[in-house]
Order: C-alpha cells, then sequence, then structure tokens
C-alpha cells in the first residue's frame, strides 16, 4: 500500500521521495523536471526506473494526471499535469540546499 500525498504535503514532511527523483533525473542526463517528463512520456504513458534488479520509480500519465511513485519509500505523488512547476520548485530547494551542504 502507498503513502499518498500532494506536493504540499511532501513539502511539510521528512521523507526521500525528492532525492530519489532527482538521483534519477541525474541518471538520465535531463535539464529539470519538464525536461524529464518529455523524456519519460516519450516512450509511453507509463515509465518504470530500475535500481539495479528493482524498480525504484514508476511515472504513469492518465487523463491530465501525472502519477508519479517512490517504489522504495512506498510514496505516491498525483499532480496534474499543468501544475509541474510546483515540482520543480521542491526540486530547486533540494538542489539549493545540497549545494550549501558542501
Amino acid at each position: 500500500m502507498y503513502k499518498k500525498f500532494s506536493l504540499e504535503d511532501l513539502s511539510t514532511i521528512q521523507n526521500n521521495f525528492i532525492p530519489h527523483l532527482y538521483k534519477i533525473i541525474q541518471q538520465e542526463k535531463c535539464q529539470g523536471v519538464n525536461d524529464f517528463f518529455k523524456f519519460a512520456f516519450k516512450e509511453g504513458h507509463e515509465v518504470l526506473f530500475f535500481d539495479r534488479s528493482n524498480i525504484a520509480f514508476r511515472i504513469g500519465l492518465e487523463h491530465d494526471l501525472i502519477s508519479i511513485t517512490d517504489e522504495v519509500e512506498k510514496i505516491q505523488v498525483q499532480i496534474p499535469a499543468h501544475n509541474k512547476s510546483g515540482l520543480q520548485d521542491l526540486l530547486k530547494n533540494y538542489i539549493s540546499k545540497k549545494q550549501r551542504q558542501f
């Protein structure tokens, strides 16, 4: 069973959803969330990303609703397709915090 969160909930709780997503975006050599979604949905409406032989992330598009599932943390986030900028903002905040640590 997955814990379902909105973007607002995701930013208030402590979890590893954003670091896992950032790792996959880096592995696919994408510039940001928009570039990543273009790459992912070029293949189809549901895309699986693997870490070794296990599924790490599942991304699906159904009727203008993007569903992102972190299989490691068992977290599912559903966002409207036009609200990708909110996820980009969370990712930018994570990157800036990570750079300040170094």
